[in-house]
């Protein structure tokens, strides 16, 4: 089985239609309710259970600090034709999870990481070779993860419902 990490939503049809009628003419302001739902039914579903496997794969706990669920683009939300979209990525240039990696694997590997930012979130996930043919076995955190999207789906629905009513109560509120 394999998952491509996107999920369409469905139900949300009553949501939408009175965030459209609310701001019809404002795209960013529709784009910021999308976003702001997802990222935050993402970080108690899908973020916290990427966080909690990859702590146990790296003994530094630098992977699990720095997953986090952040928005893409306007611009790459439109070449990939949706409205919005949140990604649920390790943020590599994360200070604090630079520091735990350099005081982790000492100063050499530490200030390598923070020159290049912490980029080992794949080589966990997949798995690597070794200079002398070794293997190093795969330790999935991200893929797992996507198993809670029913979860963060009902949570989304919930919360993107929420913020369209307090949002809608604001315009009118401001008339």
């Amino acid at each position: 089985m394999s998952f491509n990490g996107t999920a369409k939503i469905e139900g949300l049809d009553k949501a939408m239609k009175a965030m459209l009628a609310a701001f019809p003419q404002d795209p960013k302001a529709q784009r910021m309710l999308l976003n702001q739902a997802m990222a935050q039914a993402a970080k108690p579903t899908i973020t916290a259970m990427a966080k909690s496997l990859a702590n146990q794969t790296d003994g530094s706990g630098a992977l699990a600090q720095s997953i986090k669920a952040r928005a893409i683009s306007a611009a790459r939300a439109r070449a990939r034709g949706v409205p919005a979209s949140v990604q649920i990525v390790p943020d590599r240039k994360d200070l604090t999870a630079i520091g735990m990696y350099a005081s982790f694997y000492g100063a050499g590997g530490g200030s390598r990481a923070i020159i290049d930012g912490i980029r080992h979130g794949h080589l966990v996930e997949f798995g690597f070779a070794t200079k002398n043919g070794g293997f190093v076995a795969a330790r999935p955190f991200m893929g797992p993860a996507l198993g809670m999207t029913g979860a963060y789906a009902a949570l989304f629905a919930k919360l993107l419902k929420k913020k369209v009513e307090a949002a809608v109560k604001r315009k009118r509120a401001r008339r």
